[in-house]
């Protein structure tokens, strides 16, 4: 699965597994996939992209638990935070109500975001 093949290729410094949960299609056009990806550092991202035409995506949620499943940040465009700037792309960082904008609106900018903060030993512990 080319999803698949595209964390190790370009996180493999980060990824140490990845389950799929399902993998769901309607005709050619329509694809929704859940994943937990594994990280080297004991914390784990769930995944889940709604996308259609293979390419356009067009409901996402990424959330990065730490090892006891406690929210590192979470990453999503549900419509239901029209104050964020970057309405309706918002990020949630330790907890569900504590709501910033989110320039990270797909998978490769959550995992470039983790790899970062990975890679400078800090941690599971995003920015703002």
């Amino acid at each position: 699965m080319e999803f698949i093949d595209m964390l190790f290729a370009e996180f493999g410094d980060i990824v140490s597994d990845v389950d799929i949960h399902s993998v769901s299609t309607e005709e050619e056009s329509y694809r929704h996939i859940k994943v937990t990806v594994r990280l080297v550092d004991g914390s784990s991202l769930r995944v889940s992209e709604f996308t259609i035409s293979g390419e356009d995506l067009v409901r996402y949620s990424y959330y990065w638990l730490d090892s006891a499943d406690a929210l590192i940040a979470g990453w999503d465009n549900a419509p239901h935070h029209r104050e964020v700037s970057t309405f309706p792309h918002h990020k949630h960082l330790r907890r569900q109500d504590n709501v910033l904008p989110s320039e990270e609106r797909n998978l490769r900018d959550v995992l470039r975001e983790i790899q970062r903060r990975i890679g400078e030993g800090a941690g599971p512990q995003p920015t703002s």
